[in-house]
């Protein structure tokens, strides 16, 4: 799958959740990723996204971590209208080898939760250097990307991060 139409999918699945909701804001055009990997939103919030290894071989774990925490002065509203939270990809180049997000099972179609100021919000996920049907991939760079589905802040991509594999 193409990068862009899976950064496209994501934006349309956030779209359609949020039909007939009200916003707390407008939306904002998606901004270039930030070389630190860390962004701030005008809400307040910070985001992260951490891989734990830079260089690994095909079946060993890297643990994926997108981190968002309320670095303001006010508690933030955060609605999860679409059941997803949040999703980690890996590509390579614009294509997407591996995708983390799977839907779930519980019935739960969304959620509503209040980040109080210095509160932080942890998603993880380990990619072993398969793609999505669990077959080994070519040695090489891959790009680690996260996608916070929270709204205000609507779809924010955080990343990339690099991994080398072996």
């Amino acid at each position: 799958m193409r990068l862009s139409r899976y950064l496209l999918g994501i934006a349309a699945v956030a779209m359609v959740a949020l039909v007939g909701w009200p916003k707390s804001g407008g939306q904002e055009a998606l901004p270039e990723p930030d070389p630190g990997l860390l962004c701030e939103e005008p809400q307040g919030l910070a985001y992260s996204l951490e891989c734990s290894k830079a260089v690994a071989g095909v079946g060993e774990p890297v643990e994926l971590r997108l981190t968002v925490r309320n670095a303001g002065g006010q508690a933030v509203v955060l609605e999860f209208l679409a059941g997803q939270e949040c999703d980690f990809t890996i590509t390579r180049g614009d294509l997407v080898v591996w995708q983390w997000w799977r839907p779930r099972t519980d019935g739960t179609t969304g959620r509503r939760l209040v980040l109080e100021p210095g509160e932080t919000l942890i998603y993880t996920a380990v990619w072993t250097g398969r793609d999505d049907r669990g077959r080994p991939l070519e040695p090489g760079q891959y790009e680690a990307w996260a996608v916070f589905l929270g709204e205000p802040a609507a779809v924010r991509f955080v990343g990339p991060a690099g991994i080398q594999l072996r």
